[in-house]
């Protein structure tokens, strides 16, 4: 097919940003945000348009998270992991800086690397990583405990787990190490070993490539684009998509596609049906140098191979829930702007140039970043 591109025909002009007062907008219902402002967490409820400061003292860091039912938040404080009622009360430690040494190899030292709420749960999982100087080892470990009784279980002793990704329904975790891909159940049981293998990914760096794997919604399959061993080689290899089901059955391959290494080694996103994935590729034009070669964002339908494309990307943010929308960042003033499969691109409602982070959809109507205002915006000082 002919490339397309929403960005090939005029777009209505980008709105100036101009915060609408916050009693004349309407909030999704039930929707919660935490953020962590000068050291403590505060919590945001659509209910009351209220911010409420939920813990004194500072030292929190802004690694925060809400757990599905909206009753608590848990949050780090360098090392350890802390966690504290919706309302202000029973501010406890699930994981301090004493459990991290229980959890240390002899030779090493070891913090806390990356922890999620288990989905329909107030049970938090967190693996962790050696403590260097430079660089970043993960400890290959998976660990759980309850934010209500502070019931610590090792699921995975160090070099039995890696990177984890539980099932919507929290029933199963993916564990991904540098080359392979398992599940096992919830509880540590039914361990499905390298149901897709891989060479390990260079990075030309002092860290090792972890593949990220997604969840269908209904826990039933998953699906992964792994880069070639070697992203940045010369002539470019093709990345490859895998399915991986649910019941462990090994891998199949999907489709291959040639993406560019512009992005990171993560610039493949798969959209949480399975069904699209978006990626950059370098277009050659018609009789052109290899230097006149396009950067496009590719979206593609795995299914029947059908795709969209869009010129100038240079951050692609996320998918929406329904698979259908999703935010990227366009232009040699990059724009935030907000795709649809087979419909019109919108404005994402900031000044082009505005530098934002942290892109999260709520529904296909509602997404929230973070924005950068500074003196240029009329600000007193830089801020998000």
């Amino acid at each position: 097919p002919t490339p397309t591109s929403a960005l090939a025909t005029p777009q209505p002009p980008l709105p100036a940003f101009t915060p609408m007062p916050l009693e004349a907008f309407t909030a999704p219902d039930g929707l919660r945000l935490a953020l962590v402002q000068e050291g403590d967490v505060w919590l945001w409820a659509a209910e009351a348009k209220t911010w409420v400061r939920l813990t004194t003292g500072g030292g929190a860091d802004g690694d925060v998270r809400i757990s599905d039912d909206g009753a608590i938040v848990a949050f780090t404080r360098g090392d350890e992991l802390w966690a504290i009622n919706s309302d202000g009360s029973a501010q406890r430690l699930p994981v301090s800086t004493d459990d991290l040494v229980a959890t240390e190899p002899p030779e090493a030292v070891v913090r806390l690397h990356r922890y999620e709420w288990v989905p329909g749960t107030h049970v938090l999982a967190y693996n962790t990583r050696l403590r260097m100087a430079i660089g970043q080892v993960l400890n290959d470990d998976l660990h759980l405990v309850n934010a209500d009784t502070l019931e610590h279980t090792v699921l995975l002793p160090p070099g039995q787990g890696g990177e984890f990704y539980c099932s919507p329904d929290g029933s199963q975790i993916a564990i991904v190490t540098a080359g392979d891909i398992s599940l096992i159940d919830a509880d540590g049981a039914n361990r499905r070993d390298a149901l897709l293998t891989y060479t390990p990914v260079a990075t030309h760096s002092e860290y090792a490539y972890y593949a990220q794997p997604v969840w269908a919604p209904d826990g039933t399959a998953l699906r992964v684009a792994i880069p070639p061993a070697d992203p940045e080689a010369a002539p470019g290899q093709h990345s490859t998509i895998w399915h991986i089901p649910g019941d462990g059955s090994r891998a199949r391959l999907v489709t291959t596609i040639e993406v560019a290494p512009v992005l990171g080694p993560h610039a493949v996103l798969i959209s949480p049906d399975l069904n699209f994935v978006a990626y950059a590729q370098l277009r050659q034009t018609e009789n052109g140098a290899a230097e006149d070669a396009q950067l496009l964002l590719q979206v593609q339908r795995l299914d029947n191979a059908d795709w969209q494309a869009y010129p100038h990307p240079s951050i692609f943010h996320a998918w929406a829930p329904d698979s259908r929308h999703f935010a990227f960042q366009s232009g040699l003033t990059p724009h935030l702007l907000i795709g649809q499969w087979s419909g019109p691109t919108k404005g994402g409602a900031v000044d082009a140039g505005t530098p934002i982070s942290d892109l999260r959809w709520i529904d296909a109507g509602y997404h929230l970043f973070l924005a950068q205002r500074g003196a240029a915006a009329g600000e007193q000082r830089d801020a998000w």
